[in-house]
Formats: C-alpha cells, structure tokens, sequence
C-alpha cells in the first residue's frame, strides 16, 4: 500500500457510525488519479465511448462490507471518489468491477450510478462521469432492493466517514 501512495495512488477507508455505535471501518477504496493511470483494460471502451485521450483516472479496488449495504455509504463512497477525481482533473474514472453471484447487490447499485452519471459499460467494469458521480446521493425514499439489493436494514440515522475526515449524513430507510 505505501508503494501504491507513492506511484501517486490515493487510499480511503470509510466507517459508519450510526445511533446503535460504530461498526469501524467498513469500505476501502484503492484510486489512481494520476493521468498516468493504467487505462489499458479501458481501451476499448474509451475509444467506442470517444474518449480516447481524455482525462480518466481509475478505481483499481472498491470494497464494502455486506453489513453496510443500502445505508447510504455505498453513495457516500460514489460521491467521494467523483470528487477526488474531479479536483485532481480528471473528467471520467473507470471503476473496476468482476460480476459475480455474491455480489449483485453492488452490481445493481453501480449499473444505477452508471445511468445517473451517464457512464460506459466495460468488459471490466465501468467508466463514470467525475463530475456526475460527485453529485450521488442516498435517497431513502427509493427501493433499497434497486439501490443496492438489501432485503432488510435497522432504522436510525448515521454517518459514512472517510479517512480525511469528511463526514456524509445519509439516513436509512424504514423498511
């Protein structure tokens, strides 16, 4: 990880709190906002998409604790990672992603992120717009199952927190 930070790669970790204590650390997400990103995997996509030449930056892990799932911190860490691209100059990231069983109920929330922002699919996962993606926020009042797959949630409000110190308010829905 310290040679990842010193190629110019950017490590966040995320907690949640909620009216219940901590749960501690619940996501981790691993970004390059260099333009001397590896957008090797992307070739293809950025070249159908007409973005070849254009300022990507790439997400090389994105992980998050089931228990966290459709309380609002899958959006949090969206919203971050598009302002961290954005201010660093870069206008699209692509976010690696492997489709698996287990793990639909990301892949349903990332197809949602990915019309939202206007993004690309690709064989690896996805391209997003920064500016676009910054812009995620929880809305309760959609189905959770659409969102990100929950089936069930605790009531209460809390706090998605990123390793800067940023604080993201989101509440939960009743269900």
């Amino acid at each position: 990880l310290l040679s990842f930070e010193k190629c110019g790669g950017l490590i966040l970790k995320t907690e949640l709190n909620d009216k219940f204590g901590s749960y501690g650390v619940v996501g981790a997400v691993l970004l390059t906002t260099t333009l001397e990103a590896d957008l090797s995997r992307w070739k293809d996509v950025l070249e159908s998409a007409d973005l070849q030449g254009a300022e990507v930056g790439c997400v090389d892990i994105f992980t998050m604790s089931c228990r966290a799932l459709g309380r609002g911190v899958e959006h949090a860490m969206i919203s971050r990672i598009g302002s961290e691209m954005a201010s660093n100059g870069c206008r699209w990231f692509g976010l690696k992603f492997q489709k698996k069983e287990r793990n639909q109920p990301v892949h349903r929330f990332l197809e949602w992120v990915m019309h939202q922002t206007e993004g690309y699919t690709a064989a690896e996962g996805y391209i997003l717009h920064s500016e676009r993606a910054a812009k995620i926020e929880f809305d309760a009042s959609l189905p959770l199952n659409m969102l990100s797959g929950s089936d069930s949630m605790e009531n209460g409000q809390g706090h998605a927190q990123h390793s800067s110190g940023s604080e993201e308010a989101f509440t939960p829905a009743q269900v």
